[in-house]
């Protein structure tokens, strides 16, 4: 499956900007959806570090999308097992 389309779920503008940094240098676009409720073709949504309840977020997208790629963006190397993967910050394009 090849991805082309990418919904970015961060509040803070700062890490939310790295990240869509490295999406785009990946070759992705960027989605508009600013809420699970605005997604409709994205293959893969990043959620980011300074959610308060991301495994919330998650669950309200996997009922939108239930075939969609979630990777958590993580300082540190903890689990996610609310995602699909774990994408490391700061994020380099080889990454995605």
């Amino acid at each position: 499956m090849k991805f082309k389309l990418a919904a970015i779920f961060e509040p803070t503008s700062s890490r939310r900007k790295v990240i869509v940094d490295a999406v785009k240098k990946a070759g992705l676009k960027i989605s508009a959806a600013t809420s699970p409720e605005a997604l409709s073709k994205e293959q893969l949504v990043i959620v980011g570090i300074s959610l308060k309840s991301p495994s919330r977020l998650v669950k309200e997208i996997r009922s939108k999308l239930p075939d969609v790629l979630i990777y958590a963006a993580q300082a540190k190397g903890f689990k996610a097992a609310f995602a699909d993967g774990v994408l490391p910050v700061p994020v380099s394009s080889n990454d995605l």
